[in-house]
């Protein structure tokens, strides 16, 4: 493809501002030539938010208490990136995705309508990018992949974390065996802004078994076991439980009233145990219902080899001693290696996930974090559900290939997925 990439956002919450700002860095280090030319909202005043700079709605309040989040991104608009040029704003994203002034669609959407939209804008013959988690269960995510391999056109998962140098840098040092031969992963974060009872990110659906899939695992655990399944390797066979302890969430205001109330009938807590296809093993724990103080690994997640360990952003091997892992990286690793994962010095997550996208787009391929990547991640955390569920150990690729789905089969029923 030549020229600018035409690019339609259906779904325009908080993330937003994070990819606007993401092809606002590709654009300014030259890396590649994109307009955003629609925003799609059911509420056009949610839309109208992210176009004009100087006429626009307020920005969304911040949604969690980390200025650095990208959730908290704000002050980006369309008219930023191409002065003169707002976007079109539409309400109805059957419109937005057979536009004859769009290329690509990115979805921004709740994940329970993932699929529809993506489906469609395949079909109308958009590229299409969808924000994690990447469908509502494995068999959506697999109608997603075979429309997309059908025409021939890119499809791929938000994922953010893979591009993120802290995650390159450790895929980087076990493949140069810096700790050895990886015998153990593990990773604990009980506990969040959310707990014990808060309504996540203040969106209901989030809580929602048919709006949403499951519910902890899928919105933290895609992250994670993407970043897991990339850096460390693919499962073979996975043993969970899973816990709904809160099932009533609330949202409170400063004076500690409730404002906002919902029912919950998905997990808010999760434990799992895998064994990987190397033969590595795992320990994975989550919670948003921990009442008191949090507990958490140090760094989220640890990585222990037969010769050293990847712990809190640090290489300690018997090899290097005690490293940074990331200047590790940046002074040992090959210069094309790091131009190729970070392009012209470019380190944003989003910018980086957004430029294999659009690179994906021009080069007539899938983008690395493809829709099949987006499906095994979807799969990973479904594996967690379906053998609590199931009362017994599962094989991830019985759930990937859709065989496992005792959890999911009430929601594919209902989305006519059977």
């Amino acid at each position: 493809m030549s020229g600018a990439i035409r690019v339609a956002i259906v779904g325009c919450g908080g993330i937003t501002s994070a990819h606007l700002n993401g092809i606002r860095i590709l654009q300014q280090s030259g890396l590649d030539d994109v307009q955003v030319t629609l925003l799609c909202s059911r509420n056009l005043e949610n839309a109208a938010r992210y176009n004009k700079r100087g006429d626009a709605p307020p920005p969304l309040p911040p949604i969690v208490p980390w200025r650095d989040d990208p959730l908290n991104i704000r002050d980006v608009y369309v008219t930023d990136l191409h002065p003169g040029l707002p976007a079109e704003l539409c309400n109805d994203w059957r419109k937005a995705v057979v536009s004859p002034d769009v290329d690509a669609v990115i979805i921004l959407a709740s994940v329970g309508v993932h699929h529809t939209i993506g489906c469609a804008a395949l079909t109308a013959g958009k590229h299409v990018l969808i924000e994690k988690p990447f469908a509502i269960t494995v068999r959506a995510a697999r109608k997603l992949c075979e429309i997309a391999h059908e025409r021939g056109l890119s499809l791929g998962v938000a994922e953010s974390l893979r591009y993120k140098r802290e995650t390159r840098s450790a895929r980087w040092a076990l493949d140069n065996g810096y700790i050895g031969k990886l015998d153990m992963v593990a990773h604990v974060s009980l506990g969040s802004v959310w707990s014990p009872d808060k309504i996540v990110g203040r969106t209901p659906w989030r809580h929602h078994k048919l709006e949403t899939g499951s519910g902890i695992l899928m919105d933290i655990g895609s992250h994670l076991f993407d970043k897991v399944r990339y850096v460390c390797g693919e499962f073979d066979t996975v043993s969970g439980i899973t816990r709904t302890l809160e099932p009533f969430r609330t949202t409170r205001d400063d004076a500690g009233h409730i404002i906002a109330h919902t029912d919950c009938d998905v997990e808010d807590t999760a434990f799992a145990t895998a064994v990987f296809t190397n033969g590595a093993i795992g320990t994975f724990s989550m919670s948003w219902a921990t009442h008191g103080e949090p507990a958490s690994l140090p760094g989220g997640t640890a990585l222990f080899g037969d010769l050293g360990c990847i712990k809190e952003g640090k290489l300690i091997s018997e090899r290097e001693g005690v490293r940074v892992l990331e200047d590790l990286f940046v002074r040992s690793a090959p210069k094309g290696i790091q131009e190729e994962w970070f392009p012209r010095g470019v380190t944003d997550a989003f910018a980086l996930e957004l430029h294999e996208f659009f690179r994906s787009i021009r080069e007539g391929r899938s983008p690395e974090t493809s829709g099949i990547e987006g499906l095994r991640d979807v799969a990973a955390c479904y594996s967690v559900v379906e053998s609590s569920v199931r009362g017994e150990c599962v094989r991830f690729e019985d759930v990937a290939n859709c065989r496992v789905e005792t959890y999911q089969r009430a929601i594919n029923d209902q989305l006519g997925l059977g």
